[in-house]
């Protein structure tokens, strides 16, 4: 639907090389942004990215990082781990897509920060947004499916999002997950 607006306003427009380079430019920042927002929806729904398997999870962090900040909020991680089992990077990859996936589509967040830290027993995952909280598990199906893939490996979480008040979701999977 961009693209046709953009060659309808191509076509009101007196063409310049400037008109066509401002409309060029519109259409590949909503190109890019629609790009980021599928990748970013994909991961949500369980698809293990390429990059977390070949890199590890903070490879895998700092590529969602860069994809979220293209399609709106700004985005801080800070990952402090060594390169961990598939079933502890996998569960934690998916626990802050999924987090940040609420903070962009639901919370409309304008800052999120991810903290991983890896303890000698467990692997610590914080992800705080400033969105509009109210996140509940009771009335969603994506943390009640991150829980259960937590759970699934022994690990768990605690929510707090008070409404109006962003969101705060901190997550914790035993380091002893071999899948």
């Amino acid at each position: 639907a961009l693209s046709m607006e953009a060659d309808r306003l191509r076509v009101k427009l007196e063409r310049s090389e400037v008109s066509d380079a401002i409309v060029d430019g519109a259409v590949a920042g909503s190109k890019a942004a629609l790009e980021a927002h599928a990748e970013l929806r994909d991961r949500a729904r369980g698809r293990y990215p390429p990059t977390l398997e070949a890199d590890g999870l903070a490879s895998a962090i700092a590529s969602l990082s860069r994809q979220c900040e293209d399609s709106g909020p700004s985005f801080n991680a800070d990952v402090d781990v060594d390169r961990l089992g598939s079933g502890v990077e996998g569960a934690a990859y998916f626990v802050v897509a999924e987090a940040v996936t609420n903070a962009v589509r639901h919370a409309r967040a304008s800052n999120i920060e991810v903290e991983i830290r890896q303890g000698p027993n467990e692997l610590r995952i914080a992800v705080v947004d400033d969105g509009r909280g109210g996140a509940d598990k009771q009335k969603g199906t994506g943390l009640v499916g991150l829980e259960d893939r937590l759970g699934a490996v022994g690990g768990g979480m605690e929510l707090h999002s008070p409404n109006g008040e962003g969101t705060r979701l901190t997550a914790w999977i035993p380091l002893l997950v071999r899948l």
